[in-house]
């Protein structure tokens, strides 16, 4: 982590000092300040890893239950985190803005290229002379990555345990080895993360549809936790999330916007992606031999996410991002989203479990773990 932060405040201290031209913020020159308009920004934010960069807030949240004042500690990581890293990568864009040499900019930023597939800042790097900068930003390439893919390796494994725990999942993905790892589901996470290479060669081509498919499975988080409140109103809440219904709304209207925004040449395998788990999981739930130890899908209360999933399917086939047919245009699109995900979260509450299947489930859960 120290040498993650350490890079990058590196570069942006160099880059400053080396070359900084204000002029490039602004200048008409150029285009003058988002020549192409906002429709561009909202497309990088998944596309160019922009949301992946911030999702390391998710580790406050997940270790909310080691801390022994979540209701304080809680929105102080996430919030932090995320106001850290907004101040970091705003420097970090500032910098190579203000870095670019001029003449790169002639074309226009539209047009703007390198000559090599070095990698841009080590590229920009090379061209103001700081030889020694590029070095360091070749090793970061590896160091960095290898660090979050640890973290990734040691993470999808438990999660793939944890449902062969509760039986949403063979049971052999649930066999520890002797060192309490689930070996069987480390293996099959490096065989579908191999696999996940074919239609996706390169980090460029990766990052969308990993940003989409995360902000996808958070987006379920605002839905249960607005149904629990009306389920489990009297459950007893280390943490109390405040504003009732509005702090939910807004995120899963955020996270459908970010899924919308990755665009259909993405979000197509995505969805077929996600198609294929739900076939898995019917033909786990036909086939497995112990059938008493597996949990009830309740189709009555999961229908909503049918229609969840095929709405975002249909917004991305003719939205206005990455290889839509562009039918709703720009901000049109947006708008639609937006009422399409009201709609969805209120149908999502309505078909919520009885309070009474509710605790169950919650029962359920915690003897599966203990």
């Amino acid at each position: 982590m120290w040498w993650k932060l350490a890079v990058i405040l590196l570069v942006i201290v160099v880059f400053m000092i080396l070359a900084f031209n204000p002029g490039h913020f602004s200048s008409q020159r150029f285009g003058g300040f988002a020549p192409n308009g906002i429709g561009p920004i909202f497309a990088a934010l998944p596309a160019a890893g922009i949301v992946f960069s911030y999702l390391g807030f998710r580790q406050g949240v997940e270790f909310a239950g080691e801390t022994t004042n979540p209701q304080k500690n809680v929105p102080f990581a996430v919030i932090g985190s995320i106001l850290v890293t907004g101040v970091i990568y705003i420097a970090l864009q500032a910098a190579f803005i203000g870095a670019l040499p001029t003449d790169l900019l002639e074309g226009g930023w539209k047009n703007l290229a390198f000559n090599n597939d070095a990698g841009t800042l080590a590229e920009i790097s090379l061209l103001l002379g700081a030889v020694w900068l590029a070095v360091i930003l070749y090793a970061d390439a590896i160091v960095s990555p290898a660090d979050t893919g640890l973290i990734y390796t040691a993470l999808a494994p438990r999660l793939s345990y944890s449902q062969a725990k509760v039986g949403n999942a063979p049971r052999a993905l649930a066999k520890l080895n002797k060192h309490g790892v689930p070996w069987i589901s480390l293996l099959v996470v490096f065989i579908v993360s191999c696999i996940m290479f074919l239609p996706f060669p390169s980090w460029a081509k990766l990052v969308g549809f990993i940003t989409s498919g995360t902000v996808l499975s958070f987006a379920t988080g605002p839905v249960v936790v607005a149904a629990l409140r009306r389920q489990l109103p009297e459950q007893e809440r280390p943490f109390k999330l405040p504003g009732n219904d509005v702090l939910p709304i807004i995120g899963f209207i955020c996270a459908n916007l970010i899924v919308y925004w990755t665009g259909w040449e993405t979000n197509w395998k995505l969805f077929l992606a996600v198609a294929i788990g739900y076939v898995v999981m019917v033909l786990h739930h036909i086939f497995a031999k112990d059938k008493a130890r597996l949990p009830d899908l309740k189709m009555r209360s999961g229908w909503w996410m049918i229609l969840w999933m095929a709405g975002l399917v249909l917004l991305s086939l003719i939205g206005h991002y990455g290889g839509g047919l562009d039918i709703m245009g720009f901000i049109w699109g947006e708008v639609v989203t937006v009422i399409f995900s009201v709609i969805v979260f209120y149908v999502g509450i309505s078909c919520r479990l009885s309070p009474e299947e509710a605790v169950e489930a919650v029962e359920q859960t915690q003897r599966a773990d203990d």
